[in-house]
């Protein structure tokens, strides 16, 4: 199906991811990428396609198109997305250099916090983990007390 508009291609992916239609969901994902190319968010939807079908290695790709093509109110969910899958493939100082270079740019942040937390803890630096942990603490006491609990648990 070819749409006109980029937020038909929107609003039908995330009917697909919602639906956990993820075959779907990269199929039109990658016409929106044609059909858009200098769209970040058709990347995007690509890349979070392609990573829920486990298929790292080419989520990776348009992962990384996303993240380059972000600006500043974009970087952490493109620079997350791209940090889980550099994750799951086993780039651990890859990973957690992305999110420190995204640290420095947009300054602490929830979502990278946690994920910086998880990276040290992978890498064997407890030291490190529990600077992201303090940090998530600042950011949401309540939130940060119950995220620890789920990592030490």
């Amino acid at each position: 199906m070819v749409f006109t508009k980029k937020e038909a291609y929107i609003k039908q992916i995330l009917i697909y991811i919602n639906q956990h239609k993820f075959v779907d969901s990269s199929s039109l994902a990658n016409e929106f990428t044609q059909i858009f190319p200098n769209e970040l968010v058709s990347h995007f939807f690509l890349a979070k396609s392609l990573f829920y079908l486990k298929n790292y290695e080419e989520a990776m790709i348009s992962a990384r198109k996303a993240f380059n093509m972000s600006r500043q109110n974009d970087v952490i969910t493109t620079g997350v997305l791209l940090g889980s899958i550099l994750y799951l493939q086993n780039d651990l100082a890859e990973g957690y250099k992305l999110l420190e270079s995204i640290e420095k740019q947009v300054g602490n942040a929830k979502e990278l916090q946690e994920l910086m937390a998880v990276f040290a803890l992978a890498l064997n630096n407890p030291e490190r983990a529990a600077e992201h942990m303090s940090k998530l603490l600042d950011l949401n006491k309540n939130y940060g007390d119950g995220f620890i609990l789920t990592l030490l648990g």
